[in-house]
């Protein structure tokens, strides 16, 4: 032990067991506000008092489909894009087997930007006059080709 006054091995042992029982006290108040495992799976509705943006499984096909034609602005850091909306794809299969409390119809939603803009493919801001705010993963489509629209997906369901 250093030579230091309060670094002695007592100083330490206490130190070190206050420190064991706050993050014990922090983990037990945690863990009693969260809810049981096996309550998680019936509790996945969205909690829109948390956040500004919408719930993704109210969306649908039908909301995106008269928006075709339309530009949605990407918000980004530090500055911010502007894709169009080109297309609406259902991909509904007509044996789903999934629950009926599910989407029924899993959707994607094609975009084309502007040559020289280029948007990452991780969870990207969007913003609709019509729509509001929402949070989406959007992925490119094919590789970048000079002169040419860069375009992009974003997959419901």
């Amino acid at each position: 032990m250093s030579s230091t006054p309060g670094s002695t091995r007592r100083g330490f042992l206490l130190f070190g067991g206050a420190s064991a029982v706050a993050v014990a006290a922090v983990t037990s108040k945690l863990t009693a506000t969260m809810p049981p495992i096996e309550n998680q799976a019936a509790n996945h509705a969205c909690d829109l008092s948390l956040s500004d943006n919408h719930c993704l499984q109210n969306f649908s096909l039908a909301d995106f489909q008269s928006l075709v034609g339309q530009v949605f602005e990407v918000q980004g850091f530090l500055s911010s894009s502007h894709l169009k909306l080109v297309s609406v794809i259902s991909h509904r299969r007509p044996a789903d087997k999934r629950p009926p409390d599910s989407r029924q119809e899993p959707f994607s939603l094609q975009f084309a930007a502007k040559n020289g803009v280029n948007i990452r493919s991780e969870i990207q801001d969007f913003f609709h006059p019509v729509m509001g705010s929402f949070k989406v993963l959007v992925n490119q489509i094919g590789n970048a080709q000079a002169n040419q629209p860069q375009y992009y997906e974003v997959v419901f369901g």
